[in-house]
């Protein structure tokens, strides 16, 4: 447990005040004590498009990636259109089933760096 003034305080709760800090100051410790540089991609949700084959379902514990394309969205008002980029990312699965190929989906990601599927297929 993280302690604050001498009181302690659930993983849970430590975890919200750092979040919480972090919006405010761009910057804080995570639940061990180590400095998180700001980072504005962190926690960054994008919308990609998967490849052909799509993403392999994870196995156990080990999960599988493949390059997808960075899409951004263009408006002019209530409608938006998905516009695909030449940006590849990295993308992996954490679910049991297969992401499918030509695919829009929604990403998150971790403050390790791991961008991964965060959203149902569009």
């Amino acid at each position: 447990m993280a302690r604050s003034r001498g009181v302690a305080l659930g993983k849970d709760t430590a975890r919200r005040i750092i979040d919480r800090t972090r919006q405010a100051e761009g910057t804080a410790f995570d639940i061990t004590g180590k400095w998180l540089p700001s980072d504005p991609a962190v926690g960054e949700d994008i919308i990609v498009k998967t490849p052909a084959g799509g993403i392999a379902a994870r196995s156990g514990t080990t999960i599988y990636s493949e390059l997808c394309s960075r899409c951004i969205e263009s408006s002019d008002g209530e409608e938006k259109t998905l516009i695909e980029t030449d940006e590849q990312i990295r993308v992996f699965n954490l679910y049991p089933d297969t992401v499918t190929g030509s695919t829009y989906v929604i990403t998150s990601l971790t403050i390790c760096g791991t961008r991964y599927v965060s959203g149902e297929p569009c």
